[in-house]
C-alpha cells in the first residue's frame, strides 16, 4: 500500500488510518481464489519529520519470545497477515547521491533541478543505469510533457494550495483562540491569587484585633 502525503495535517493522518483499516478488511483474488494477503505500507512524505534525519527508513517487526526472552526467527502466516512492516520516505531529505540501488531509486523523488515555475518538470541529472529508474523516468517524462497530464497536475496543485491555505487559516484561528483562553485563565489565576492574598491579610488584621481586645 503506497500513500503520498504532501502536507502535515491531522486530517491526512486520520485518512491514512482509515484507509489502512479498509485494506485489512479487504480480500484479494489470486488465481480466482479469495485470499488474505499480508500488507506492507510505503509512506512518501512531502514534509520533514523533525526527529528523524534519514531520507528513507524501515519500521520493522520482530517476534520475541517473552518467556525465554529471545528473538524467534520463524515467521507465522497468521501473524504476518495481522501486522505489517512500513517504509517511510522523506522527499525533502533526499540528497543528490547516486551510488547505491536505494540512492538511485530515491533520486527520482529528489526535490531539485526543476525547470518550470510550477515545479512539475525537472532535469534528471543522472544517467539511469538501473532498469527500474529508467522505466520510472520514462513514465514521468511522458506525464510531464503530455499537455493533458500536465494540466491535471496543475489543477491538483492548485487544489492542494487551496486546501492548505484553508487549514492554515483555521490553524491560525485556533491558535488565536487558544492564546486568548490562556490569557483569560492567567488573568483569572492572577485575580484569585490577589483575592487569596487579600483574604489572608484580612484574617491577619482580624487576629491582630482579637489579640488586642483580649489584652484589654
Amino acid at each position: 500500500m503506497i500513500e503520498i502525503q504532501k502536507a502535515r495535517n491531522q486530517i491526512d493522518l486520520m485518512r491514512f488510518r482509515r484507509y489502512l483499516a479498509e485494506q485489512y478488511k479487504k480480500q484479494d483474488t489470486v488465481n480466482n481464489i479469495k485470499v488474505i494477503l499480508p500488507i506492507t505500507t510505503i509512506y512518501i512524505l512531502g514534509f520533514k519529520l523533525p526527529e528523524i534525519d534519514s531520507p528513507c527508513l524501515k519500521v520493522e517487526r520482530n517476534y520475541r519470545d517473552l518467556v525465554n526472552n529471545k528473538i524467534i526467527n520463524t515467521k507465522s502466516d497468521f501473524v504476518e497477515k495481522l501486522t505489517h512492516d512500513s517504509f517511510i520516505v522523506q522527499v525533502d531529505r533526499i540528497t543528490d547521491k547516486y551510488q547505491t540501488r536505494l540512492d538511485k531509486l530515491l533520486s527520482v523523488f529528489e526535490q531539485s533541478n526543476f525547470v518550470d515555475n510550477n515545479t512539475i518538470i525537472k532535469q534528471f541529472n543522472h544517467e539511469p543505469d538501473l532498469e527500474e529508474v529508467k522505466i520510472i523516468t520514462d513514465i514521468l517524462h511522458y506525464t510531464g510533457t503530455n499537455p493533458e497530464e500536465k494540466e491535471r497536475i496543475e489543477i491538483e496543485q492548485e487544489a492542494w494550495r487551496s486546501v492548505n491555505a484553508m487549514f492554515e487559516d483555521r490553524e491560525k484561528q485556533l491558535l488565536k483562540i487558544i492564546d486568548e483562553n490562556k490569557k483569560a485563565l492567567t488573568e483569572k489565576e492572577r485575580a484569585l491569587t490577589e483575592k487569596e492574598q487579600s483574604l489572608t491579610e484580612k484574617d491577619r488584621i482580624i487576629e491582630e484585633l482579637q489579640r488586642k481586645l483580649g489584652n484589654k
